[in-house]
Formats: C-alpha cells, structure tokens, sequence
C-alpha cells in the first residue's frame, strides 16, 4: 500500500485530537504520540490507524489468500488455547452491552435509520433487565422485536419500545 505523505506545514495545521477533527470536518489528525509500534504519522480520522502500520502491515484485504489462511489458522490456534476469553470479557456488563449493541446494529440495519439516543438508551435498560432475569432465574432471555402493540398498551412514542425481553425457554 502507498503512503501518503504531508509537508510540515500541513500536519502543524492539523487537529491536535480525533475529536477536535471531527468538530473540524478534518480528514486527519495528527496527536504527536507515536503509535503502539513507535510511529509518528498523522491519522485518518475515521480510522484512526497509523499510516505507516498501515503501510508496513496492510489490512486482510491486502494479503494474498494463503496469507489470510494463515491468519485464520493462528486465529483459531489462539482460541483454542484460550477458550475462557470471551466469558470473561463479556463477563463485565459494559463489554457484555458494547458485544450485544453491536450484533444488534448489525442484524437490524434496516430498522435503524430513525433511531435516536433515546431509544439505545431504552434498549441498554431492556439489556440490563435481560442480564438481571438470567442471573435470577437461570433460564436464557433475549430481546425481541414486537411489530403489533399489545391491547390496553400506550401508544408507542420511541421506536425501540417495540422490543421486549422474552425467555427462550433453555438454562443458561
């Protein structure tokens, strides 16, 4: 992959975080810390990858198909030899709800366009009450989507109070 490179000028007229460069509609950024592997480049602001670990290493998309099938080989080795990782993760409640709200986003793309901060928040309570009901009760829960109102319910206002949380019958 080809590096891009900036003149001194250009990165000192940077913004300073990736934040400031969002508020600025700036495609870069450059923070002056050098990343995990020692470089100091500037970074794309919707990434937020060092351009020269970019360049040195690629991403998958780059690597040739044998190299990818070593990747996925050294990827399931790993979680071989370490099969308790993704309980003990998700064994905190906030890693559990970043986990969960980003499956979610995924399976339900088409319903999410009129989405606001309202309904994540009501969809994190819905998920809080789902851990809480399996701790309780030892069966399984999940969150679900109702098209139809329930008689004598009010009138739906956000458009996550369409989801409910239901046992799915099994012990967790």
């Amino acid at each position: 992959m080809k590096k891009r490179t900036f003149t001194y000028e250009e990165i000192k007229a940077m913004p300073a975080t990736r934040q400031e460069a969002r508020d600025a509609n700036s495609d870069w950024y450059y923070t002056g810390v050098p990343c995990k592997n020692g470089h100091l480049t500037p970074r794309p602001t919707r990434t937020c990858h060092c351009l020269d670990c970019v360049a040195l290493y690629g991403t998958n998309s780059n690597l040739s198909e044998s190299a990818r099938a070593h990747q996925r080989t050294l990827m399931r080795k790993w979680r071989r030899e370490h099969p308790d990782y993704h309980l003990r993760y998700n064994a905190s409640p906030e890693n559990a709800w970043r986990v969960y709200l980003a499956n979610f986003k995924w399976r339900n793309k088409d319903r999410l366009d009129h989405w606001t901060e309202k309904d994540f928040a009501y969809l994190k309570e819905l998920h809080t009450e789902m851990q809480r009901l399996v701790k309780e009760t030892g069966i399984k829960h999940r969150i679900a989507y109702s098209e139809k109102a329930k008689p004598g319910q009010p009138q739906v206002t956000l458009y996550s109070e369409k989801y409910r949380v239901i046992p799915t019958g099994s012990r967790a």
